[in-house]
């Protein structure tokens, strides 16, 4: 894989933030309806909405740790998804992990996602 960069920007914060990715998951999805006979037999399937979920993994170039939120837009690859959820685990890699979708075509407006209380 050559080396990717990403930008993640976060509306409540104002903010972005770039990120080092070190790997990339791809996951594909379909929604699908299914249509049965007077039995209840299924007779048809039909995808009527398809998404993508990547996993990313990398490093990210925040001092605060206040942009890369649930809610904020991943840019990678041409491509814009919504952030599902971040793991920032307290090590010396710095490493985070991102979960993030887009699906058909949507429009993306990143929540104003805020940190839990301490």
């Amino acid at each position: 894989m050559t080396q990717k960069t990403g930008i993640i920007s976060n509306a409540l914060r104002a903010a972005t933030a770039g990120i080092t990715v070190n790997s990339v998951m791809r996951r594909e999805t379909a929604e699908i309806a299914e249509m049965r006979n007077i039995k209840g037999k299924v007779t048809d399937l039909a995808a009527y909405s398809c998404g993508e979920t990547i996993t990313v993994k990398g490093v990210v170039d925040e001092a605060g740790g206040e942009i890369v939120r649930a809610g904020a837009v991943l840019e990678l690859d041409a491509g814009s998804y919504l952030i599902v959820s971040v793991d920032k685990p307290e090590s010396g890699s710095g490493e985070v992990t991102i979960v993030a979708r887009a699906a058909d075509g949507a429009n993306l407006t990143g929540g104003p996602a805020t940190p839990p209380e301490a």
